[in-house]
């Protein structure tokens, strides 16, 4: 668990969670949740359960 977290965080340092996993709107969720809007690039991974951005 704990390795996996670490090597998001060091490809995607500026990586956060949404409230779940990632779902169906799991990429729009993190572009909006996301405070830069014109970096609107982002993906979702579920890390344990949980949906980690990557913008």
């Amino acid at each position: 668990g704990q390795e996996v977290k670490a090597n998001v965080r060091k490809r995607c340092p500026n990586s956060f969670t949404l409230g779940g996993d990632c779902g169906i709107s799991g990429k729009s969720a993190c572009v909006s949740s996301y405070k830069n809007k014109k970096k609107s690039d982002c993906s979702c991974r579920n890390i344990e359960g949980v949906g980690t951005c990557c913008c």
